[in-house]
């Protein structure tokens, strides 16, 4: 075995570097992340706020560096609660649905996905119709849900 000081000096170097490359590479998927948000969700919370308050809807949304939400409220009840959650790693940005809502069991919090197959898209690969595509479909099922069903808080 060679020299073993210089192995685990070479092993401290090598796991330092890693670090260094790590945190570089999760600085870059956090700002992603962030361009992500203000730049495709943003824009189509705000179109689809618009939308529903033309039709007497109370809205309201929010933008963090990695979460995006809206609500929406008729006559004092909740129809829409929900959220765009992005999931950084070193190297990767990618984003999420989460619905809140209320159904035959009370509360519920319920996760998906903006694509159907395989899940390895990024924020970047996701667009606005991607994104209000599945607002609406959630919103609209939410909705008729609430109607048959008389499900409220």
């Amino acid at each position: 075995m060679k020299d073993w000081h210089e192995d685990l000096d070479n092993f401290f170097s090598e796991t330092l570097q890693n670090q260094q490359d790590d945190t570089a590479k999760l600085a870059e998927s956090k700002q992603v992340a962030a361009d992500f948000l203000a730049q495709t969700v943003a824009p189509v919370f705000a179109e689809v706020q618009a939308q529903l308050e033309k039709h007497g809807r109370v809205v309201q949304t929010g933008i963090g560096s990695d979460t995006a939400y809206i609500t929406a409220h008729y006559q004092g009840q909740e129809e829409l609660n929900y959220t765009v959650k992005c999931l950084i790693s070193p190297g990767h940005a990618g984003a999420i649905p989460e619905t809140r809502g209320y159904g035959e069991d009370g509360r519920y919090r319920g996760e998906g996905h903006f694509r159907s197959g395989l899940q390895n898209y990024s924020c970047n690969d996701l667009t606005q119709d991607d994104i209000r595509q599945h607002l609406l479909a959630e919103y609209k099922q939410r909705v008729l849900d609430q109607q048959r069903h008389k499900y409220r808080p």
